[in-house]
């Protein structure tokens, strides 16, 4: 499991706690496209599993390890691979960081522009607000799922603009319970 499902995993954990279902408009903002899933879910895996659905063949084999004529042993595998050099950062030179990515930081600025428009319609339609205009400081789980998803170039900036609304993660999930 990585990053990203631990960190979305919990966020929907918290609403459950809470008694608050997890909005679909949230989950459509912070879940990456299923194809993306699939493609990590299935990278991750490195071993292949074969599974056969047939009920009339029963595979009950017993291999044993002193069995030699199954063995994929190779004695390549009892010495130690030859020592690599590597050559010191510093020596390399100037490289490019393989986390400055400008599509991710594109992809995170339409991320919270999206969450932005969501959460100011909600503290709308619940008169939190009168304002077309605010500024929050999102949770730190946010942040978190978000920064798993876009990992590029990730900085912490000094907000620019006065904070208007300081979201922990009770008031946060507060915000979308029916109440």
């Amino acid at each position: 499991m990585d990053n990203f499902q631990i960190s979305y995993n919990y966020f929907k954990t918290a609403f459950e706690l809470k008694s608050v279902p997890f909005p679909k408009e949230l989950a459509n903002i912070l879940e990456p496209p299923a194809a993306i899933i699939t493609t990590t879910q299935s990278s991750s895996n490195s071993t292949a599993v074969n599974m056969h659905d047939d009920d009339d063949q029963d595979n009950t084999e017993d291999h044993s390890l002193d069995d030699s004529s199954n063995s994929n042993y190779s004695e390549e595998y009892d010495y130690p691979p030859a020592p690599v050099s590597v050559t010191p950062a510093s020596a390399k030179g100037l490289q490019e960081n393989v986390l400055d990515n400008n599509n991710d930081i594109q992809c995170r600025r339409e991320l919270y522009k999206d969450l932005y428009q969501l959460v100011l319609t909600k503290r709308k339609q619940k008169r939190l607000t009168k304002k077309n205009n605010e500024t929050y400081e999102w949770p730190p789980i946010i942040k978190q799922i978000i920064r798993c998803r876009y990992p590029g170039d990730i900085r912490d900036y000094a907000c620019y603009k006065q904070v208007t609304v300081s979201f922990t993660l009770d008031s946060f999930i507060d915000l979308f319970s029916e109440n």
